[in-house]
């Protein structure tokens, strides 16, 4: 079996100002090869199929391809279109699922396979959204909701893929996004507290503060239906994620990469950067993160970002790609989100992340030991 360092469909390549080996996916069957977004893996644990997203233009809709290291073939799905960043793969079978309004798509990684309906959700309004991100229960039966429908109503809960039953876990008053199961336990969730657009009026609304000045960006959500809030450090957070072992929410902000224990209350900042997106491994000892290479008050979509390796073990840093050139401007930002989103997969033997160094969006791929030795 291929493998991104020896398959045709790749281009070895050197990052000039850290030395880093990585790899680049140089053959384009459309303008827009990205990665997934980073809280969901995307390559199978044995390293035979990578999925990523496809797009021929800058547009908010998405299909699926796949690239088959063991025939050391590259193609896409017409049949699975998708919005947003919805897509899960089991990483044991290959299997991808997705979200197409109301419902949920399962689709098989060789030539030939075809999209096939899981579950349609009873929703009463028009979905903006049901789910952010689609991620599973340990035992794979049942799918985190983070529903948005009409202008107003938000509300989680699961859906059971073998039985059809949605379960409310909770009703929000707030634009609940970026949902994400805990990986170990199945009665907690993430929920981010997010920016919200009134589709009516156009108004828009920021995430606010508490009474006590606690910036409300980060939420669990129970299966009975109890909300917990957890103050960040410095009043901002994004871009959360759990932990392996579903013991601790991660979050980011421009003091670094931060760690919440929900069940010792333990609060620490794992690592002073400007951190954007980042992502742990299993044992959390290396962290990958990109970062915005343009102060915050002149951010925009598709703006110039880069992204680096921090090894906690030895506490030293890389750059894995020390700069990604911008694919929008300020006055004609990029519709989608073009960002790195950097993330460990194929059972952590790879760091994957979006690069756009080809022009368009591409996928770049590095040994995650290559890094390791660059960090002793």
């Amino acid at each position: 079996m291929k493998t991104p360092e020896t398959s045709r469909l790749f281009t070895k390549k050197t990052d000039p100002k850290s030395g880093v080996e990585y790899y680049l996916l140089t053959h384009k069957i459309t303008k827009y090869q990205q990665g997934f977004y980073f809280c969901n893996d995307c390559m199978t644990k044995d390293g035979r199929y990578l999925w990523f997203y496809v797009a021929a233009y800058d547009s908010l809709y998405r299909l699926l391809g796949v690239i088959d290291f063991k025939e050391d073939d590259i193609y896409f799905f017409e049949d699975s279109i998708f919005f947003d960043a919805t897509p899960y793969i089991d990483v044991d079978t290959g299997d991808a699922y997705y979200v197409y309004r109301n419902s949920i798509y399962k689709h098989g990684p060789k030539k030939g396979d075809e999209a096939e309906l899981v579950v349609t959700v009873p929703t009463k309004g028009a979905v903006r959204h049901l789910a952010t991100h689609l991620t599973r229960t340990p035992d794979k039966k049942e799918f985190l909701l983070d529903i948005l429908e009409g202008n107003h109503t938000a509300y989680v809960g699961s859906v059971n893929i073998e039985t059809g039953v949605f379960t409310k876990w909770a009703d929000c008053d707030f634009n609940t996004n970026h949902g994400q199961m805990n990986p170990v336990n199945p009665d907690i969730a993430l929920a981010a507290y997010d920016y919200y657009d009134d589709i009516i009026t156009g108004e828009s609304f920021a995430i606010p503060f508490d009474e006590n000045g606690n910036y409300l960006r980060l939420w669990t959500i129970t299966r009975d239906g109890k909300r917990t809030t957890y103050p960040p450090h410095n009043d901002f957070a994004t871009h959360e994620f759990w932990s392996a072992d579903g013991k601790k929410i991660y979050y980011e902000n421009p003091q670094g990469i931060h760690r919440i224990n929900i069940e010792t209350g333990e609060h620490v900042n794992v690592h002073e950067c400007n951190a954007w997106h980042a992502f742990a491994n299993e044992d959390e000892t290396l962290y990958l993160y990109d970062t915005k290479m343009v102060p915050d008050d002149e951010f925009y979509r598709g703006g110039p970002a880069a992204v680096r390796f921090y090894n906690a073990v030895t506490d030293k840093e890389i750059d894995v790609a020390s700069y990604l050139i911008p694919t929008g401007s300020p006055e004609k930002p990029f519709n989608y989100h073009p960002d790195p989103h950097p993330r460990f997969v194929g059972d952590e033997k790879y760091v994957l992340f979006t690069t756009s160094e080809c022009g368009g969006l591409d996928i770049a791929m590095v040994k995650t030991r290559h890094l390791i030795e660059m960090t002793k």
